[in-house]
């Protein structure tokens, strides 16, 4: 049997991811209505954002996610009891803000009220000069300069009562100063260093204070709605961010357009498919780079065996927070016994091999095409596979979107019918697609959908530590 190639496993991971979700969600509606709840806060969230001129005076960007915001937070709170916002009172930075600041008024001081601001990044430039010894300034660091800034910001008194945000201001004064001391082209350039510095606070002031507006709103809510989301049960929550959970997994009738539009460009092999009788409206294009990719939340199993594979390609990958391109990362566990390190080993230098002949072959480098056909003929393309929840083959896909399909609460039965009909017009939806399935299989997915849902629940709380649970959630 031909070997997937990484991006058909990639494609299949996406897939289980999409399937594991969706079992899970299930599972945890057949438990209790707690996922209403959490859903019919999450839109009285959004009520009183759109109710707040101050919030609403954010950028759109900001109100599309103010709902996972909040109820993400209010998880964290639930599932760990020392957390709590209400007895937040860390200090957001800014020195003489407005009451009510709205986002407008940000923008407007940091466009025109900018005299002050550079007031103090000449005072502070001027007294670390005269209190840092030479030695020692292209070594500044951050903490250095904040605690200079605050003195220099006292002296200046009643110069400076306008808005600045002082961990910005240290930000900026640092990159510049240390710059200048460490970079000899521009020692003999500091106002040009200065402008940029005020450049560089007014992008940070601007961000700092688009989120004093956001957090705080963030806490209001947070305190008015901690003591409903504290009565909540909802176990998946141990997998996924209550974020994910304010809405049901895509239909599967959304995945199968998707799964059968890959299918008919050859991007999955599946044998018992044709496009014959498919309609037009099923067959999508896939050219697009983030097509299914990421589209259901993804759980990693924190006792993965591995090794896992990631590429920079499909994975953003940093080091020290810089992103990293055309680069290949195999993750092993330290913290248990790994007898299979030589072939770990062996099977990311054969990956290693193959990727990076496809990228020289890409570029046009001579030669470089035969090598990789070369590659391909001795097939030491290694399996890519992160462990995945319930999908191991590609043909056992279609099996479980029958199963979830009985789940949904439009499902295909007829009331006053054998529940052979709810078996028969699966089938039939399934045919539609242009899959050439047996009935007997569409019935055998359909006694063991529970099973399934209950394995998917089992390998994830394996994957979190948690006990196996009772499989009888019928």
């Amino acid at each position: 049997m031909p070997r997937n190639s990484p991006e058909q496993e990639l494609l299949i991971d996406s897939f289980d991811n999409e399937i594991a979700f969706g079992y899970a969600y299930r599972y945890q509606e057949a438990l209790n209505d707690h996922l209403s709840s959490l859903s019919a806060l999450a839109v009285e969230v959004i009520r009183e954002a759109q109710s707040d001129p101050r919030f609403m005076s954010l950028p759109a960007p900001y109100h599309d996610r103010i709902q996972y915001s909040v109820v993400n937070t209010l998880q964290r709170a639930v599932q760990n009891q020392d957390y709590s916002l209400e007895s937040d009172t860390t200090d957001n930075g800014w020195r003489y803000i407005p009451d009510n600041w709205k986002y407008q008024g940000i923008v407007h001081h940091l466009t025109f009220q900018m005299n002050a601001p550079w007031m103090l990044l000449e005072a502070l430039s001027a007294r670390l000069e005269k209190v840092l010894p030479q030695s020692v300034k292209p070594f500044t660091s951050f903490d250095q300069i904040f605690a200079v800034a605050f003195e220099v910001l006292d002296e200046l008194g009643m110069l400076m009562r306008c808005p600045v945000h002082m961990p910005s201001m240290a930000t900026a004064m640092h990159a510049a100063f240390v710059e200048r001391h460490s970079n000899s082209s521009v020692k003999n350039d500091p106002e040009k260093l200065l402008q940029n510095a005020l450049e560089h606070y007014r992008n940070l002031a601007l961000q700092a204070g688009i989120d004093a507006i956001y957090d705080e709103f963030c806490k209001r809510m947070f305190i008015r709605f901690i003591s409903q989301a504290r009565t909540f049960q909802i176990p998946i929550g141990n997998y996924y961010p209550w974020g994910v959970l304010i809405a049901p997994p895509r239909s599967v009738h959304r995945i199968l357009v998707d799964f059968v539009s890959l299918i008919s460009e050859d991007k999955i092999g599946f044998g018992k498919w044709s496009s014959k009788n498919v309609k037009a409206e099923y067959l999508q294009d896939t050219s697009s780079v983030d097509f299914l990719l990421g589209s259901a939340p993804k759980v990693e199993p924190r006792s993965a065996s591995g090794p896992i594979y990631f590429s920079s390609e499909h994975t953003k990958l940093t080091l020290e927070g810089v992103p990293l391109q055309n680069r290949l990362i195999m993750v092993l566990p330290y913290d248990r016994p790994f007898p299979d390190l030589k072939q770990a080993l062996s099977r990311f230098e054969k990956y290693f091999l193959s990727r990076s002949a496809t990228h020289r072959a890409d570029l046009g480098d001579g030669g470089a095409r035969e090598h990789e056909r070369d590659v391909r003929r001795k097939k030491i393309i290694p399996e890519q596979k992160v462990e995945r929840v319930i999908v191991e083959r590609v043909t056992s896909i279609p099996m479980h979107l029958a199963a979830l399909r009985s789940f949904e609460n439009d499902r295909p039965e007829e009331e006053g019918k054998p529940k052979t009909s709810l078996i028969i017009n699966i089938h039939a939806e399934l045919t539609k697609f242009g899959f050439d399935l047996k009935r007997d299989a569409i019935e055998e997915a359909l006694e063991n959908a529970v099973k399934f849902r209950n394995f998917v629940i089992n390998k994830l709380d394996l994957w979190s530590g948690r006990s196996k649970r009772s499989e009888s959630n019928s």
